[in-house]
């Protein structure tokens, strides 16, 4: 479970504002380039961590003064990260339950981003992962009867 706070802060770290030629200012979600920049600016930094902790010098967790902007932003996502892994190492030993879920997630999401932007204004046309068991999105709903009539 990921808590409120923990939502509300992700949601507050991923919002930029935007400056248009009007000089008005619009909050927009962070782009994926932006995403990948910060976030692996964060991989980098944990890694010089691990390794100067290795050494035996001091390391960001004993000197708050190492911490940079990017290791808070990549803290955040910890736990999404860790549960992550946890999915895939279920899938690994033959649980599919936690994978099928997430594709259900990404399947809901893309009908959420359809339904908010129909005409792709802010996003392109996306394609979603193949169905998981149960999904209740539209799209695999329609595929489901299209299978069970025998039409496909």
């Amino acid at each position: 479970m990921l808590w409120k706070g923990h939502q509300l802060a992700i949601g507050e770290l991923m919002t930029v504002t935007s400056s248009d030629a009007a000089g008005s200012n619009e909050p927009l979600c962070m782009g994926y380039a932006e995403f990948t920049r910060k976030w692996k600016s964060g991989h980098k930094a944990i890694n010089e961590h691990r390794a100067e902790n290795d050494s035996g010098e001091k390391g960001m967790s004993e000197n708050p003064d190492n911490i940079n902007d990017s290791d808070v932003f990549r803290g955040w996502f910890g736990y999404i990260e860790r549960g992550i892994y946890q999915v895939e190492r279920q899938r690994h030993h033959g649980d599919s339950t936690g994978f099928n879920r997430i594709r259900r997630l990404q399947h809901l999401l893309l009908e959420l981003v359809e339904a908010l932007d129909p005409d792709g204004a802010r996003a392109s046309e996306s394609k979603p992962v193949p169905a998981a068991h149960d999904c209740v999105c539209t799209r695999c709903q329609k595929n489901m009867a299209k299978t069970r009539a025998g039409t496909v």
